[in-house]
């Protein structure tokens, strides 16, 4: 993950607003186009915050 929401950071912000980008993405996106999972993880000591995306033919939000 990076800085993207640019507060000098990097953290579960930054995930958050990469899923809003990835919901607006499905959201116009033409027919025909599988939805799929995703779920927005924070950071822990093994890990970063991330954003998981899978393809699953249907939408799920977790």
């Amino acid at each position: 993950m990076d800085d993207l929401n640019g507060d000098g950071r990097s953290d579960i912000e930054d995930a958050r607003l990469l899923a809003r980008v990835i919901d607006r993405m499905e959201e116009t996106a033409p027919a025909g186009v599988i939805p799929g999972g995703l779920a927005v993880y924070g950071a822990n000591p093994v890990h970063g915050p991330f954003v998981h995306l899978d393809s699953r033919g249907y939408r799920a939000r977790w």
